[in-house]
């Protein structure tokens, strides 16, 4: 699968979240936690704005969690 197949429009996601309400990066970043899924690095800082970019970053990261081959450069020759 090329790189391109996993292309995310941000700014339409990104519009998507914020009509969600922000509340909802708190808890994909409590899930992603559970989950021990490595969290992007500006997340370190408690004060971090929660952008729709880093929430789409986590929930990406998710998804690789439970579906490793999907994750781009995984060899899946399968």
């Amino acid at each position: 699968m090329s790189p391109d197949a996993w292309h995310i429009d941000s700014e339409t996601v990104g519009k998507a979240i914020s009509m969600l309400d922000t509340n909802i990066g708190a808890g994909v970043i409590e899930k992603a936690k559970e989950l021990e899924v490595t969290l992007p690095p500006q997340l370190a800082d408690p004060s971090a704005e929660l952008t729709p970019e880093l929430i789409i970053e986590v929930v990406r990261d998710i998804g690789f969690r439970f579906f490793p081959l999907l994750k781009p450069g995984v060899n899946n020759s399968h």
